[in-house]
């Protein structure tokens, strides 16, 4: 999957989850629904440190599953952080975390680049 597609599909996705269901407001998560809303909330509204954080609260939930974990790892790279990116797609494995991992790898400066001999 070409990663400039899935970069417009995971929004449209996870906006059907706010859609939906109502949106939780920050405090008031106290379920799996409630839970993904937030995290959808967070990415469709560019709040990309948010939606690392609630990683803690789909786990708190057993709502963590492939596809939060992957629009997670876009988070990091949203943010810049692609030291994070890369640490967080690696145990990830699916054609498009690969894409993601080696976009957020090429992102790193040449000290952070692992050396080929």
């Amino acid at each position: 999957m070409n990663l400039r597609l899935c970069s417009t599909l995971y929004p449209l996705l996870i906006s059907a989850l706010a859609i939906d269901g109502a949106i939780a407001q920050p405090g008031s998560v106290s379920s799996a629904s409630d839970a993904k809303a937030k995290f959808a909330n967070d990415y469709n509204s560019g709040r990309f440190r948010d939606v690392i954080a609630d990683e803690e609260l789909l786990r708190k939930f057993n709502a963590l599953d492939a596809q939060s974990q992957l629009i997670i790892g876009q988070a990091y790279y949203k943010a810049g952080d692609y030291a994070g990116c890369v640490k967080y797609t690696k145990p990830l494995n699916s054609d498009v975390a690969l894409q993601l991992q080696a976009r957020c790898q090429s992102m790193l400066p040449q000290d952070h680049n692992p050396k080929s001999n």
